[in-house]
């Protein structure tokens, strides 16, 4: 009976077929734009700068009704709240801005690598009503595969992977913004 079965599951067995191939990027250049699609393609709005002058800029044109800021990048001149004052997220309720650095980008998906190590609280990439991340246009990788590899080499205990502006379907099957975390995503490339 045993040999009966074996034979049956050998004899209906699928044919292998080959695995996908992953796209490889050969230039920076063309990671860059090609990641630069894949943020829009998620719901990113996306800017190139030069220098931090151009950073502060942009934020200020995207976000000129911003009052209630966190930016947690040392160099940029943008004032915001104290985070040393802060003892709980909720504190930071409510939140117009949040202003972080990514660690690195994923062209297949759009997605950005969040390490929180900067961060005085994990919440601060959710809890406002926008995001703005910047990311240097040298830490692109192609796909999760070589995302994965590098955070092999990333010794933090937590961190997350951000594509896009909060959204689910999952109410009725319509898209909503802005669900769970921030309402819009602007992504900051350095390309100085």
């Amino acid at each position: 009976m045993k040999d009966s079965i074996l034979g049956q599951i050998r004899k209906n067995k699928p044919d292998l077929v080959e695995l996908p191939k992953i796209p490889v990027f050969n230039t920076k250049e063309v990671l860059v734009d090609t990641f630069v699609d894949s943020l829009k393609e998620v719901g990113a709005k996306v800017v190139r700068c030069s220098s931090n002058l151009d950073i502060e800029a942009q934020i200020k044109i995207h976000f000129p009704e911003a009052i209630r800021i966190v930016n947690t990048i040392s160099h940029l001149g943008i004032k915001g709240l104290d985070l040393n004052t802060i003892d709980h997220p909720r504190e930071l309720h409510p939140l117009d801005l949040s202003i972080i650095q990514g660690s690195f980008g994923v062209i297949e998906n759009g997605a950005i690598w969040i390490n929180p190590d900067s961060l005085k609280t994990r919440a601060i990439p959710f809890i406002g009503e926008h995001l703005v991340i910047v990311l240097d246009q040298a830490d692109v990788v192609s796909n999760m595969h070589e995302a994965y590899a590098r955070l092999e080499k990333d010794d933090a205990g937590y961190g997350v992977f951000i594509a896009g502006p909060s959204k689910t379907a999952d109410i009725e099957q319509c898209l909503v913004i802005g669900a769970q975390g921030a309402r819009s995503l602007l992504v900051v490339i350095k390309d100085f």
